[in-house]
């Protein structure tokens, strides 16, 4: 059932209440004769929160104004958790305890971590891991966290905390429109280029569709470091990763995209080379980019035309601009790159015609065989 503002005002309400009624027990509890000092602060109450009704318990506290109530000792309380905020939350029907389940009395002192994968066990949540030895199958943060890096991003990073919304919610900060935002919070630099890229760009123009980190890095346990071979956006997949979009019929014919790039990629020298295991082999990044893609129009795209010579030669040093003067995505016709499609044609009809030659031969070779074995029989 959902609680008007007005009740749940006067609710909270009730809860402050709540909260200098302990206090005053502890008070009380401290001026008893004949206890040691310090002895109050040991007298605690137990908790047992049922379901979120019982969160007024904790919002008692952390639902005032941070340092409404400081502890006996002169210290304060952590930062106020907005109640109204965390009624509305993802998790609102849900007990704190449920997630802060070292937490069983009142008052209580610092919270470990929350263990999200106990709920979400598919997300391997990298909370509360120890330095060591990272697994090969994890994602790059909860690797980095296990590494030791305590700066590595664990799920209230992305997600947020008390505040946490659906991906299909608009102010959650996983949703489509707010993810690169959310990686950028790290990831300055490639939050930068990205913003000034088409696919930034498409975001920020509303259209659903464009490309936003997680389409190409993946996210939670498919979220892997580019080293990893099975990263989407190793060497070997970038491929198959642009693909999704970029050989999408229906985004094609939406967008206008130029069609057949991975096919064309597939048929070149680098897609080749790369399909049998050279990962020093150019693909779509190495051309165009990563975050800061532009389309090939814009004259400062790495695949403009005044700047091919320059992409070109930092496989191939020395690349002049007749090195890059032919079609890259080739896909001759009979009207465009003519020569071209008459030669690979001729090309084809004359190795079937030689084949078809070799295969009539190997066939007479045996009539003529067993032939033979036929007349010797008859002889015999």
């Amino acid at each position: 059932m959902r609680v008007s503002p007005v009740a749940r005002g006067s609710r909270f309400g009730a809860a402050s209440s709540l909260c200098r009624f302990l206090a005053a027990v502890a008070a009380c509890l401290a001026a008893i004769p004949g206890q040691a000092p310090g002895a109050a602060r040991e007298r605690v109450l137990p908790v047992n929160l049922r379901g979120p009704q019982d969160n007024r318990v904790c919002f008692a506290c952390h639902g005032e104004p941070e340092g409404a109530f400081p502890r006996a000792d002169g210290s304060h309380p952590p930062a106020r958790v907005d109640a109204p905020a965390y009624a509305a939350s993802a998790h609102g029907s849900r007990a704190c305890t449920e997630c802060h389940d070292d937490v069983t009395t009142i008052p209580h002192g610092g919270v470990a971590p929350v263990r999200c994968g106990r709920c979400h066990p598919d997300a391997r949540a990298p909370v509360a891991v120890k330095p060591g030895e990272a697994r090969p199958t994890e994602d790059a943060h909860a690797r980095a966290r296990r590494l030791g890096k305590e700066n590595a991003p664990d799920c209230a990073d992305c997600h947020g905390t008390h505040d946490i919304a659906g991906p299909a919610k608009q102010t959650s900060r996983v949703h489509r429109s707010e993810v690169p935002a959310t990686c950028g919070r790290c990831h300055l630099e490639e939050y930068r280029q990205y913003q000034n890229s088409v696919h930034g760009a498409a975001v920020a123009a509303g259209k659903k569709d464009a490309a936003v980190c997680t389409d190409c890095h993946g996210a939670h346990n498919a979220l892997l470091p580019v080293r990893n071979p099975d990263s989407r956006a190793s060497p070997m997949h970038v491929p198959d990763t642009c693909s999704r979009c970029h050989e999408s019929a229906l985004l094609v014919k939406r967008y206008g995209l130029p069609s057949a790039r991975y096919a064309t990629f597939r048929d070149s020298y680098h897609g080749i080379v790369l399909k049998y295991g050279d990962i020093s082999a150019a693909n779509c990044a190495s051309c165009h980019g990563s975050h800061d893609i532009l389309p090939s129009a814009d004259a400062k795209s790495r695949v403009n035309r005044a700047h091919l010579a320059a992409t070109c030669g930092e496989c191939h040093p020395g690349a002049s601009e007749n090195f890059a003067r032919g079609t890259v995505h080739l896909m001759p016709t009979a009207d465009r790159d003519a020569p071209i499609y008459w030669i690979s044609l001729a090309y084809r009809i004359f190795v079937s015609g030689l084949i078809a030659q070799f295969v009539l031969l190997v066939a007479l070779d045996l009539w003529a065989i067993r032939r033979e074995r036929r007349r010797g029989g008859h002889s015999a």
